[in-house]
């Protein structure tokens, strides 16, 4: 293993000195050659040099671009957090100026209701003139009254034979079709009958009468009917469905129009 170890040492030797040696005989057979190869070899290390310094050079310049980059988000950031600061301060300033107006306004609302009230200073009136209280007391003197966009003209009289009793007369709604004009009636009728109770509650008869426009112009009958106070207390004036009967159980007069029939 030593012999072989110093065999193999002395082998290298000679070849590093055969490689030098050979060297010298180019440098000195081609001089021009060699010093070619040499340019060459300092070009290559020169253009590599330059390149990594180029790159080294892009380099920092993408850092400080990534840099100003960064600064300018959050310089950009910064202003928006500021602004929405101002926004916030701004809202709540005015919350709290209309929360004041609206305590000033409460305070001097409490204010004026604990003032005294003014007393009123009492005005002359004109004393009514005789025929306007005789008028008034006068229930036979024919009046409108109005009931569900109905207007009934309500007057009161005595009859012979009878008593006391109630007329009521009205215009009924011109409708589409005979079923509906004569329903329209039968529920003005319902209403007339309760304003009589209501008004006059010692009537012994009420009377109505309704018209609907002719042709030709002017009005002709549409409804003649009567009710004694006796059959008047049996009727529920307050069901709808009282209608549909309330005319044929009328104790005089002719009913419908024949043209409602």
């Amino acid at each position: 293993m030593v012999k072989i170890a110093a065999g193999l040492g002395t082998g290298f030797v000679l070849l590093i000195g055969g490689v030098l040696a050979l060297g010298g005989i180019l440098w000195a057979v081609d001089p021009d050659g060699m010093q070619e190869i040499v340019d060459e070899q300092e070009a290559a290390e020169a253009a590599e040099a330059s390149q990594e310094a180029q790159e080294s050079k892009a380099a920092e310049a993408e850092a400080s671009r990534s840099a100003e980059a960064d600064a300018s988000h959050e310089a950009e950031a910064s202003e928006s957090a500021e602004a929405e600061a101002s926004r916030d301060a701004q809202a709540s300033k005015s919350a709290e100026a209309e929360a004041s107006r609206e305590a000033e306004e409460s305070k001097s609302a409490a204010e004026e209701s604990e003032e005294p009230a003014e007393t009123p200073t009492p005005t002359e009136t004109s004393k009514p003139s005789e025929e306007t209280e005789k008028e008034a007391a006068d229930p036979s003197q024919p009046r409108d009254i109005e009931r569900y966009d109905t207007e009934f003209t309500v007057s009161y009289y005595e009859v012979g034979g009878v008593g006391m009793q109630v007329f009521l007369e009205w215009a009924a709604s011109e409708n589409f079709t005979v079923d509906l004009m004569r329903t329209g009636i039968q529920q003005d009728t319902l209403d007339a009958l309760d304003i009589a109770t209501e008004e006059y509650p010692d009537a012994a008869r009420v009377a109505v009468h309704a018209t609907l426009p002719a042709e030709g112009g002017g009005d002709v009958p549409a409804l003649n009917a009567a009710w004694d106070a006796e059959t008047i207390e049996t009727l529920d004036l307050d069901d709808p469905l009282t209608g549909e009967t309330v005319i044929d159980q009328r104790d005089t007069g002719g009913g419908f129009h024949r043209d409602l029939k």
